[in-house]
């Protein structure tokens, strides 16, 4: 039977309910951010990579296994990479989100999670992070199931993301769109966050941020937020929504990478520009967060 259910947003300290027998602990590390737009000559100018997913844990075990209080960490968001102010210079890389913990709990350290730099040419982009599922119980149960890569800036519109759950109960967030790239005489869209979805009901849990693009809406949008089971549409959890890719220059300017949906999914890439103004921002992630199951 569940004693509690305790979802933590900010760091803090759990204590256990009296009396529980058995633990259930999603952890989930802040997103990676965007990498920013190169500046340079046109179609020489390319959009900075989108940032991927925070890495999840899937905890099951004895109550026994923790004090009777323990230290609660969320890690954050990583801050989106700052927009380039040198002519004919690459943009600058985001970086990894940070890490969440309850006592000695945690998901491994995410693989590469920050948006690469703009470049002239496709920038690389936040590599995948999975989720990390783990039975303390018998018989012990480990696998890891595979997030998505964000996608990559580039020379024209920036690459878009999509993602598969990885289970009927709780889903990964999603990873961002890169960023478009600088061309003056053609406007080139940021690429979309990944929508995180439910083929199983056919819902939608939280939607990736749309790119931007110069003639419309330039910056990206941000990701939707998780899923929770108090929504009346479902009764799952799920991760934040990437978010989009920021467009690139044509005239006006280009545009900054959506923030990660909370919690973790990854910022946009920014948008290359033309010399003379400054590149697209690459997306913050969005913060890690913890919820904790307790049975009697």
């Amino acid at each position: 039977m569940t004693v509690a259910v305790t979802t933590f947003s900010s760091s803090g300290t759990w204590t256990k309910a009296a009396n529980i027998t058995q633990v259930l602990i999603i952890v989930l590390n802040g997103g990676g951010s965007g990498g920013s737009g190169r500046r340079g000559l046109t179609a020489a100018a390319g959009g900075g990579g989108g940032g991927s997913n925070g890495f999840g844990l899937y905890w099951y075990g004895p109550s026994s296994y923790f004090g009777t209080s323990e230290t609660v960490t969320i890690g954050n968001g990583a801050t989106g990479a700052t927009g380039q102010t040198v002519d004919t210079t690459d943009g600058t890389a985001g970086t990894d989100g940070g890490l969440s913990s309850v006592g000695n709990i945690s998901p491994r350290a995410p693989a590469s999670s920050g948006g690469g730099a703009g470049i002239n040419g496709n920038s690389t982009s936040g590599l995948a992070n999975g989720f990390y599922i783990l039975t303390e119980n018998t018989p012990v149960m480990p696998s890891i199931n595979a997030g998505i890569s964000a996608g990559i800036g580039t020379l024209a519109a920036g690459a878009n993301v999509s993602l598969i759950p990885i289970n009927v109960t709780v889903f990964i967030p999603s990873s961002a769109g890169g960023g478009g790239g600088a061309n003056s005489t053609t406007a080139r869209a940021g690429g979309n966050g990944g929508t995180i979805f439910d083929y199983a009901n056919s819902t939608i849990l939280a939607s990736g941020g749309p790119g931007g693009i110069e003639t419309g809406t330039v910056n990206g949008t941000d990701g939707g937020v998780g899923a929770t089971p108090s929504d009346a549409s479902h009764c799952m959890y799920s991760g934040g929504a990437g978010g989009g890719g920021g467009g690139g220059m044509k005239a006006i300017g280009p545009g900054a990478g959506g923030k990660g949906g909370v919690p973790g999914g990854g910022g946009g890439g920014g948008g290359g520009s033309l010399n003379g103004t400054t590149s697209g921002a690459g997306g913050n992630g969005g913060k890690g967060q913890i919820i904790i199951f307790e049975y009697s």
